[in-house]
């Protein structure tokens, strides 16, 4: 499935925002708060640290009430902007639409206009798009671990 880009304003401030939120993703695992990581969790010693504060097993209840807080909160705010949230901050629409489509339009000829391919990918070029593929996720992976 290829669709054509709609660019324009709108379109502008979508990738801006992916952008950012790409960047976010990139950087959270480097944020310290004081000696604390901003987010770990780290479940063979127990323990998981969630903006700079460490929650113990001794914990439990509050860990699972701020967890079910953020998780009512999250389903509250998809209701009520669903859309918002699908077309603009989806972790799989942001790496879909800004990240891995513009790859394929990169090696298959359709650089910025979308739509179908203008030339067919011989198979070097295949596997090269197919290396870069691999390497973006091992990073991606690698990040979302740390």
């Amino acid at each position: 499935m290829r669709p054509k880009l709609s660019k324009g304003t709108w379109w502008n401030r979508r990738r801006i925002v992916a952008y950012l939120l790409m960047l976010v993703f990139m950087v959270i695992p480097h944020l310290k708060i004081g000696e604390n990581p901003f987010i770990r969790l780290d479940i063979s010693a127990r323990q998981f640290t969630i903006f700079g504060h460490t929650f113990l097993p001794t914990d439990t209840l509050l860990l699972a009430l701020t967890m079910l807080t953020a998780f009512i909160s999250l389903v509250f705010v998809t209701t009520v902007t669903g859309r918002a949230w699908c077309g603009w901050a989806c972790p799989q629409t942001v790496y879909l639409e800004f990240l891995f489509r513009p790859i394929d339009r990169l090696f298959e000829g359709t650089s910025g206009k979308g739509g179908q391919a203008k030339r067919s990918l011989s198979f070097p070029m295949q596997i090269a798009r197919l290396a870069v593929y691999l390497v973006l996720v091992m990073w991606l992976a690698h990040t979302f671990l740390a």
